[in-house]
């Protein structure tokens, strides 16, 4: 019985495998097909909320494999008090690492800055500019929300 079960879960994987193999052939053949949110080279995507005079983003930036080094700061124009640049820096940490896997790796990034309601921000990565997909949401406390039981 067991030889049975290994058997077909081996069956299921090879198809499941092979399905995805052949979609992903389809999409490097035509890169219409890939989903707008997969295709994300060379911008930023960004999340914005904004409460009370403060700006929180949260980003993530694409990198060809995993031993990469981000940092990111925010920076003010002291001129124009709603122009802002975002500078990420990263560092390939290739030969410093022992095991770098080949895949594209997201690396998340937060920013908090103090600014008027409709500050406009410019991206640069590696001191180049470059675009970036801004997507609003409401504030989200990075705390939490507390919940207290009522005494009744």
């Amino acid at each position: 019985m067991t030889k049975f079960i290994i058997a077909i879960a081996v069956v299921v994987s090879g198809v499941i495998l092979a399905f995805m193999y052949v979609e992903i052939e389809k999409m490097k053949q035509d890169p219409s097909r890939i989903p707008a949110s997969v295709e994300m080279k060379d911008k930023v995507l960004l999340v914005h909320s904004f409460r009370d005079g403060i700006h929180r983003y949260f980003g993530e930036i694409k990198l060809p494999h995993s031993c990469y080094g981000v940092s990111a700061n925010i920076l003010q124009d002291p001129n124009d008090p709603t122009a802002a640049r975002i500078l990420v820096v990263t560092k390939d940490r290739m030969l410093e690492e022992n095991f770098c896997s080949q895949f594209s790796t997201g690396y998340p990034f937060e920013l908090v800055v103090d600014a008027p309601e409709d500050l406009h921000v410019t991206t640069f990565v590696d001191a180049k500019e470059v675009e970036h997909v801004e997507q609003k949401v409401d504030w989200q406390s990075p705390r939490g929300v507390l919940i207290t039981p009522s005494n009744k």
